[in-house]
């Protein structure tokens, strides 16, 4: 899903802006021929790489190598090329970001550390994001184990569309259920207690999410069952709250 989204995105910068036409336009009535090297670097081959400038970007920054990052022999052979990986889009992305977007790419995004490309991004960022807010997302704890050994902050916040604030790594990884990523930050230093904008933390998401292996996992690691939110409700009384809510919440909130 990551990867084709990326692609859509990246194609979509990569047309020149025009005028919306009055009714649709039939495809045979769009021509990319002024962008090979995208085609190139999104679906072809990487012996087709050898044929486009290494450097190639869209007039919003999207680079070859950011469109190729999903693959790691493609990542590779441009950066043998010459490709620059510091080459940064106007919305602030980097290739490293873009590799951290697709799970299972642990490999691209140690050989973009390699080149030299920080962890942690020291500029703006769109929606602040970063290499470990995309891996957490991908759901990869491989890659956010590898970008936290290589100094990527696992304070920086997520900026999801819609949130008041920037929302906290942890919660991102309870978003997507993910047990272990949820360790990593904690033991990276991420406080398992952190409260939002309404003084609810991990655990009491955790508890109205209906996930008891998170549950288990932020207890464990020493979130504070009692903690009141600005509701006055604790993570027991969220559980409660939900009708379907397993036995096994409630009963590790129980202490049971």
């Amino acid at each position: 899903m990551a990867a084709t989204a990326w692609a859509v995105r990246a194609l979509a910068e990569s047309l020149p802006a025009l005028p919306s036409p009055a009714r649709p336009l039939p495809l045979p009535s769009f021509d990319d021929s002024g962008l090979p090297w995208a085609r190139a670097a999104l679906f072809g081959a990487p012996r087709d790489l050898a044929n486009i400038p290494p450097n190639a970007a869209t007039p919003a920054g999207t680079s070859a190598l950011m469109m190729a990052a999903d693959q790691p022999r493609k990542v590779e052979l441009l950066l043998q090329r010459g490709a620059n990986p510091h080459a940064v889009s106007k919305a602030g992305y980097d290739a490293l970001m873009i590799a951290a977007l697709h799970y299972g790419n642990s490999k691209s995004v140690k050989r973009l550390l390699r080149a030299g490309v920080p962890a942690s991004p020291s500029r703006n960022v769109r929606n602040q994001a970063s290499a470990l807010a995309h891996a957490v997302m991908a759901n990869d704890p491989g890659m956010v184990k590898l970008l936290l050994s290589n100094g990527a902050s696992p304070m920086r916040g997520f900026g999801l569309l819609g949130s008041p604030q920037p929302v906290p790594l942890l919660n991102l990884a309870l978003t997507f259920g993910s047990v272990p990523n949820i360790r990593l930050l904690a033991q990276a230093g991420v406080p398992v207690d952190s409260p939002d904008a309404d003084g609810m933390t991990p655990l009491s998401w955790a508890a109205l999410s209906l996930r008891p292996a998170a549950v288990k996992a932020l207890l464990e690691l020493g979130a504070n069952p009692n903690n009141k939110d600005r509701f006055g409700l604790t993570p027991l009384d969220h559980s409660k709250a939900v009708a379907d809510a397993p036995g096994d919440t409630t009963a590790l909130l129980l202490g049971r």
